[in-house]
């Protein structure tokens, strides 16, 4: 299992601001600056197909909460 993979597997409701220190913590394992992860960041956020990642993950959550509430205020 490969860092990116058990940081998925985090549970979703890991506070932002954890999963930020949990970053942080690996970026200075790896040895990577603060320049150095600007610039990833940069070149990621740019990225088209990121970009539509990140957008189908956003869909599918809302769909799930739509559909997680539509079911709970049928049946409760």
């Amino acid at each position: 299992m490969d860092v990116k993979q058990v940081f998925d597997a985090l549970p979703m409701n890991v506070l932002p601001q954890e999963k930020e220190s949990l970053i942080t913590e690996l970026r200075k394992e790896l040895r990577v600056s603060d320049e150095e992860h600007r610039e990833l960041l940069a070149r990621v956020n740019a990225d088209d197909m990121i970009r539509r990642i990140r957008f189908s993950f956003f869909m599918k959550y809302l769909l799930r909460r739509f559909l997680e509430d539509l079911i709970s205020s049928q049946f409760f």
